[in-house]
């Protein structure tokens, strides 16, 4: 069942993309927003899909900063608005992972990170 959802799941992930890649609405919060609601749909329904678009608009970022590095219009600020930019998508699944109980441990069903810190 799991490679069917990833099947289904895919097209949502190249749909975030394609929403990251739409440049007119790349300034407004609306966009951000909405890729925001992307990322968190895909860390519900499959996890690889997340990471999938994780990854696709991560290499779409460097990309475009090495196309400013070029032209001599790369700047820190820049790297750092970008970077930050791709990691806001990713805050509240990343929050959601580590503060949900783990499914499979039924015994402590305590959240994933006080289970880090026991170790």
């Amino acid at each position: 069942m799991a490679r069917n959802g990833f099947k289904f799941l895919l097209p949502l992930a190249l749909l975030g993309t394609a929403l990251w890649l739409h440049e007119p609405a790349r300034e407004s919060r609306l966009h951000l927003l909405a890729v925001t609601v992307v990322a968190l749909l895909l860390f519900v329904c499959h996890m690889e899909a997340l990471a999938l678009f994780g990854l696709s608009i991560s290499c779409i970022e460097v990309m475009r900063l090495q196309r400013r590095r070029q032209v001599d219009a790369l700047t820190w600020t820049l790297i750092l608005h970008r970077g930050l930019r791709v990691a806001v998508p990713f805050v509240l699944p990343a929050l959601l992972f580590l503060f949900a109980a783990p499914l499979s441990d039924g015994l402590t069903g305590k959240p994933l990170i006080l289970l880090v810190k026991e170790y």
